[in-house]
């Protein structure tokens, strides 16, 4: 949830400004957000199959530019671009990068619609519109925008969210596992040239003699959305750590302990 505190305090703003977060931004925000998590947990599965459809053409995208030019592709990003929302088009930009991206300019392989999620921001706009007009010339169609701009990340985090639940039927496409990616390879999401949020990683670069290290000298948050992919981890113990989205897949993992652990999202199929 945005705070209060986020929203108002890195601006000097009029009374009628103050009042109206107060009185209207911030419990609608709450009220629309509650929406969104209930419609979120009633429709996940729908808004799954519309997420991987799109993902599968992205990926079949990818592999045509690959044919065309022979790229392999270290970063699979979502861009969130705030200059669409301000044109209420809900669309990210997809592209790839080779594993220099900070370097080198990304390809164009498509967009993703994330309008099923985004309808409740779009829900908010117009409830703030209307009720900007409670204080007759105090509060323009600027100062919504801007408004609306600072609160994009808690309706990007379920964007994130959802490709996170989705991440392992998107893995074991056809169309993801005929690409051509580098031995480190992310998938991301977020706003273009800035921090994204990591969905997946791979990371084939180190051994598994390194990535079994990783594990067992893991603290705070280092192993989350690692890869321990293909590891002999039978009756070891890991109690304790913080695990979540990481890959074991294809890993043995006869009598492990992993008491108290977080595995939200951790990807164990076929581990063994």
């Amino acid at each position: 949830m945005q705070k209060a505190g986020d929203l108002m305090s890195s601006d000097i703003m009029s009374p009628a400004l103050v009042r109206f977060h107060e009185k209207d931004v911030f419990p609608s925000l709450e009220l629309i957000l509650n929406n969104l998590e209930q419609d979120f947990q009633k429709n996940l599965g729908d808004m799954k199959k519309l997420y991987l459809e799109c993902f599968k053409g992205i990926c079949l995208n990818t592999g045509k530019k690959q044919e065309n030019d022979q790229i392999r592709i270290g970063f699979l990003i979502f861009h969130l671009l705030r200059t669409r929302i301000l044109t209420h088009d809900y669309t990210y930009a997809v592209m790839v990068y080779d594993k220099d991206w900070y370097l080198n300019e990304g390809i164009r392989v498509g967009e993703a619609d994330f309008s099923f999620i985004y309808k409740h921001y779009e829900e908010l706009w117009k409830k703030l519109e209307w009720e900007s007009k409670k204080y007759i010339g105090q509060i323009n169609g600027a100062d919504i925008e801007g408004i609306m701009l600072k609160l994009l990340n808690p309706f990007h985090q379920y964007v994130t969210e959802l490709m996170r639940c989705s991440l392992m039927e998107a893995l074991e496409t056809s169309e993801y596992t005929a690409l051509d990616r580098e031995k480190h390879f992310e998938i991301q999401t977020g706003e273009y040239f800035e921090l994204c949020d990591l969905v997946h990683m791979e990371d084939q670069e180190k051994d598994l003699k390194e990535r079994r290290h990783r594990l067992e000298e893991s603290k705070g948050q280092s192993c989350c959305f690692q890869d321990f992919r293909n590891l002999d981890l039978n009756r070891q113990s890991y109690c304790g750590r913080d695990l979540r989205y990481a890959d074991f897949r294809k890993s043995s993992m006869e009598e492990i302990q992993l008491r108290n652990c977080l595995l939200i999202g951790a990807l164990l199929k076929r581990a063994i």
